[in-house]
């Protein structure tokens, strides 16, 4: 055996034997701080929270007398028909390629498309000025 071994062999059998001998591991425990508690019956408990609970009031709180409703304006028949204004869709804002990342120089027109690399699927389907349902219907599927 190597001299590395020997030392090392020696070492360990040291520390085993101090481990085993205990020697400098004793000491006294450290202090902690112990709440006393004691217990309480269900009577004793109950007195206590009826000593805190203020005392519930006996008589019904008074309601104070509604208004009467007065008689409602002529409310449109189910036969009439409410014409609701549909709201415009908005134009899809033009997006532009940033050329070499910089916000401030604009390259060509983004339009919605697909991976080229993708065989079998169009590479474009519409244009910014097509209605976005168009252009969802203009999708492939699967």
């Amino acid at each position: 055996m190597s001299t590395g071994g020997y030392i090392s062999a020696v070492g360990h059998a040291a520390l085993i034997i101090w481990l085993l001998a205990g020697w400098g591991l004793s000491h006294d425990p450290l202090p902690f701080e112990v709440t006393e508690v004691s217990v309480v019956s269900g009577e004793e408990y109950e007195a206590i929270v009826a000593a805190r609970t203020p005392n519930p009031v006996v008589d019904a709180p008074i309601t104070p007398a509604l208004p009467e409703a007065e008689a409602a304006p002529d409310a449109p028949t189910p036969t009439e028909v409410v014409a609701l204004a549909q709201p415009q869709p908005e134009a899809a804002p033009v997006v532009r390629v940033n050329i070499r990342g910089n916000p401030e120089a604009l390259g060509d027109e983004v339009v919605p498309g697909t991976i080229t690399a993708v065989p079998g699927l169009p590479s474009t389907f519409g244009n910014a000025t097509m209605p976005e349902g168009e252009r969802r219907r203009a999708l492939p599927l699967g």
